[in-house]
């Protein structure tokens, strides 16, 4: 019963490590760089918004137009869900409210914030740089 408490407390570590690690990620100011689907492709240049998200490691995930005015706010989870349709697991960021191109399935490449739709051939892709 000891043994099988100690590899309860290991895993639970391992597990809250990983968030961890994730969300240091996420943190920051990010602008939105472009988005793709099946019917094309825009950007700041040609729809004449820019679109800016700030997270924070108080769980907190705010987008703005432009650098001035809030458009939305919201508490946001990490969490790790499989995805049945292609059975496979996938970082996943959940949102109280839903937020313009953002939540759902992520990945980071380099300084890249990436939200698409796996196993979706024509589903968006919405592509952030992190701001330095």
């Amino acid at each position: 019963m000891k043994n099988f408490i100690i590899i309860i407390a290991l895993i639970q570590l391992y597990s809250c490590s990983k968030d961890n690690e994730l969300q240091n990620q996420l943190v920051g100011e990010w602008v939105w760089h472009s988005t793709s689907s099946g019917w094309g492709q825009s950007n700041p240049e040609s729809s004449g918004i820019e679109w800016r998200l700030s997270i924070t490691s108080a769980n907190i995930v705010s987008a703005r137009e432009g650098s001035i005015s809030l458009v939305e706010s919201s508490a946001y989870k990490l969490e790790n869900r499989r995805i049945d349709n292609i059975d496979a697991n996938f970082d996943y960021i959940e949102t109280d409210d839903p937020l313009r191109n953002v939540g759902g399935v992520f990945r980071i490449e380099d300084d890249t914030l990436i939200f698409y739709s796996p196993g979706v051939f024509d589903g968006n892709s919405h592509f952030f740089i992190r701001l330095h």
